[in-house]
């Protein structure tokens, strides 16, 4: 069996250290949360109505993907049969579920750093009554790169 002198040891362990810093220096998780009070109003059944953009205060890392990602909003009233997404700025969209919730563990492939919007409709034709409108929107996204 050969072994390796202290020196060559020495030698091997700061490549290895030095190689798991860099690893560590590219790979990390991070997160951001947005809202906006600005109002999104819904006056007639059958249209699509969309809220303000959200976006992060600090974009993330050009290579981080969403891995969670929790919404909420909430209606003067709630028409029913309202369908709700959440959508961003490359067109990918999600059916939300109810006012408020979660998806985690998304699939790889969605960019964190897009600014996110919420899309509204009620089915049906012809005039709201009363009219409906959100008061707040937010979402909160987690990544990793």
């Amino acid at each position: 069996m050969k072994t390796l002198s202290f020196k060559k040891m020495a030698i091997a362990t700061t490549a290895l250290i030095g190689l798991t810093a860099a690893t560590s220096a590219l790979a990390g998780t991070g997160g951001w949360g947005a809202s906006t009070s600005t109002p999104t109003a819904l006056y007639t059944k059958g249209v699509y109505y969309t809220s303000q953009w959200m976006s992060p205060v600090i974009t993330p890392p050009g290579t981080a993907q969403m891995t969670d990602l929790s919404w909420s909003y909430n209606f003067n009233y709630h028409p029913v049969g309202t369908n709700a997404w959440i959508e961003n700025t490359s067109g990918q969209s999600a059916y939300l579920s109810g006012a408020s919730g979660a998806f985690n563990n998304i699939a790889p492939g969605v960019p964190a750093g897009l600014s996110l919007r919420f899309r509204f409709q009620v089915p049906g034709t012809g005039d709201l009554v009363p009219d409906a409108y959100t008061q707040i929107h937010s979402a909160n996204v987690t990544y990793s790169y």
